[in-house]
């Protein structure tokens, strides 16, 4: 077979055969990248929609959470009281007949404005049975004479003044406050306490 077709137009066909190539090539590349486009766009709008729902599920249950805050508070006190309870009880300890001990060894013009009786102190390098005690008189001369009527008791013992104070201005104070404007905490070892348990 003789190829009568001159060089100059084999070559615009072979040409032209490789344009149709590269379009195709470059038509697939466009399809792939578009492809892969819209897979990305698919993704981040699943990921997206789910950090949403996500983020919801964990408000909601946040907001469910804070509900029970106050009951978890509430156990967490009763706890407290309990073990206050199994430490007192298993010493041996008559509440009722220790406040009337207290007062008895208590002068005049003195008050007892708290007394903190914590478990955890057993357990935290105090000396067993070593407690706070907060009294107020009316003049500084109380806070000592108690002090040293609570040395001279057999109910106590290290009975030592941690920090004593007076009202600044006593026009402001009312209450106990107005009454007896001298504050003092005292550390106290309460003997009946000493060789509680818990």
């Amino acid at each position: 077979m003789i190829n009568l077709i001159s060089s100059e137009d084999k070559k615009q066909y072979l040409a032209a055969r490789r344009n149709v190539v590269l379009r195709k090539y470059l038509i697939s590349s466009l399809l792939v990248v578009m492809a892969v486009f819209l897979v990305y766009v698919v993704g981040f709008y699943m990921i997206y929609s789910s950090k949403k729902v996500a983020d919801s599920k964990l408000e909601k249950a946040t907001t469910e959470l804070r509900k029970y805050d106050k009951s978890k508070n509430e156990a967490e006190q009763y706890r407290k009281d309990i073990e206050v309870a199994k430490y007192v009880t298993s010493s041996n300890f008559e509440f009722n007949d220790f406040l009337t001990k207290l007062a008895q060894v208590t002068p005049g013009n003195v008050i007892v404005e708290k007394l903190t009786i914590d478990v955890s102190s057993t357990s935290s390098g105090k000396t067993p049975g070593q407690y706070n005690i907060s009294i107020r008189g009316k003049s500084y001369d109380d806070i000592l004479r108690t002090k040293e009527s609570y040395e001279k008791s057999d109910q106590f013992s290290n009975v030592s003044i941690i920090r004593a104070s007076t009202q600044e201005d006593s026009s402001k104070a009312t209450g106990s406050k107005k009454d007896y404007p001298y504050e003092a905490d005292l550390a106290i070892t309460i003997e009946a306490l000493k060789g509680g348990s818990k």
